[in-house]
């Protein structure tokens, strides 16, 4: 049975369906990732920051030298903290549609739900609103220091160094 989901924009997450990631093409205005399911459903949406997965720091620091140590970087905005990790549960007995929107027109964005969802099946949501990475701020704040810590050395190097050519 065929089994569609669409979107207007995920902000970044990936889907994944009973473990597998959904490829969206553009259909019209909107997003749509098809593919084959039949009986029990597992619809998985999620987005984290770079800051929040296993070997965070080698990441970080491999992006750190590409960027030119941290020029060209990215950069952890304090909201990035906030991420979804949202499961639907539903059987799935004819072709059936999910539509998913990122619920933007909240008025206070990461205490409302973080997804809308729509489908013409039976479904158990879980984990429908924002998450907070409790380990996010200390990371984030360890990767600032590093980047400061290393201009502040380059531009006492680059006075030495003119110091030791012109003046001695």
């Amino acid at each position: 049975m065929k089994f569609t989901v669409y979107t207007k924009d995920l902000g970044g997450a990936e889907a994944y369906l009973n473990g597998k990631r959904l490829k969206f093409k553009k259909d019209g205005k909107r997003l749509a990732a098809e593919c084959e399911a039949e009986g029990d459903i597992e619809l998985r949406i999620f987005s984290k920051s770079l800051l929040s997965f296993d070997k965070w720091f080698l990441k970080w620091l491999l992006l750190w030298f590409l960027g030119v140590f941290g020029l060209f970087s990215p950069h952890f905005r304090k909201t990035d903290k906030y991420y979804i990790d949202y499961r639907l549960f539903g059987k799935v007995t004819e072709d059936s549609t999910v539509t998913v929107e990122l619920n933007k027109r909240a008025k206070n964005k990461y205490k409302e739900r973080a997804l809308l969802v729509s489908c013409d099946f039976e479904a158990m949501e879980e984990n429908t609103g924002w998450a907070e990475d409790e380990r996010f701020r200390s990371r984030r704040r360890t990767c600032k220091l590093i980047t400061a810590l290393f201009w502040v050395l380059a531009v006492l190097s680059a006075i030495a160094f003119v110091l030791f050519k012109f003046i001695f």
